[in-house]
């Protein structure tokens, strides 16, 4: 069964301009890193959300997928080692759900996918789905039965929804839908989670707050689940994105 912090913890405000104890008489507390990687070549802002993939036969094997917003995609073992490194392109998120993930990709706006290999541990890029509208942003997957779903979000505040069955991959995803979730100022869209067990879909608008989309109605309005402007504890920008299980 899921457990649900209340709101404000399901969500990881990466590039959150100000810290809440400076802003909300709200208690907060630090969370140290227990491990780190090397910092990625370049300067300025290159890493970006992760995704974490576990190996069921052996955890101590899994893996952490890190995008470089101006390279591709790194591969890294629990101790913070890099593994590999995928040319693949400007990949600013990545997501998964069980061998296989998705990312944003806007150097060539599409959807990048990978299979994740449990016995070699080993990540593979097998394709790109263009998505015909430029610089895919955010990224988030889902799972329901046997149908995996890619939500790219973008700047102008529209998520799109991508599907594809997990037995015909190499047919390519279809899209099922593309709505208007970004209402105010800027619009921008970035984090998002899929809540499968509710049939729900999180999305934050960075200077707004988070959105709820109902996963069995794509055509349903987006429904606001918590605003900075509240002031329970959310702060701009509202980033990275999941939720406690």
């Amino acid at each position: 069964m899921k457990r649900y912090l209340p709101l404000a913890a399901l969500l990881v405000s990466a590039c959150a301009t100000e810290p809440a104890q400076d802003l909300y008489a709200i208690e907060t507390a630090p969370i140290p890193a227990a491990v780190e990687t090397a910092p990625m070549v370049g300067k300025g802002d290159k890493a970006d959300d992760p995704a974490v993939w576990v190996n069921l036969a052996n955890p101590a094997a899994s893996l952490v997928l890190g995008t470089n917003k101006d390279a591709g995609l790194y591969v890294y073992n629990l101790a913070g080692e890099e593994l590999q490194f995928l040319d693949v392109g400007r990949v600013n998120n990545v997501d998964l759900r069980g061998d296989l993930a998705v990312a944003s990709n806007d150097e060539t706006n599409s959807v990048s996918w990978f299979t994740i290999d449990s016995t070699t541990n080993t990540v593979s890029h097998i394709g790109d789905t263009p998505t015909n509208k430029d610089e895919p942003y955010g990224i988030c997957a889902g799972l329901v039965g046997n149908t995996y779903y890619a939500m790219p979000t973008y700047k102008d505040g529209v998520a799109q929804v991508w599907a594809v069955a997990t037995d015909a991959i190499g047919d390519g995803p279809e899209l099922l839908a593309e709505t208007q979730v970004g209402q105010y100022g800027q619009l921008q869209l970035e984090g998002c989670v899929f809540d499968e067990a509710n049939g729900q879909v999180f999305v934050g608008e960075e200077e707004h707050g988070v959105w709820k989309l109902d996963l069995n109605d794509w055509t349903a309005a987006p429904v606001s689940v918590d605003t900075i402007d509240a002031r329970n504890g959310l702060v701009a920008d509202v980033e990275g994105m999941d939720i406690w299980a």
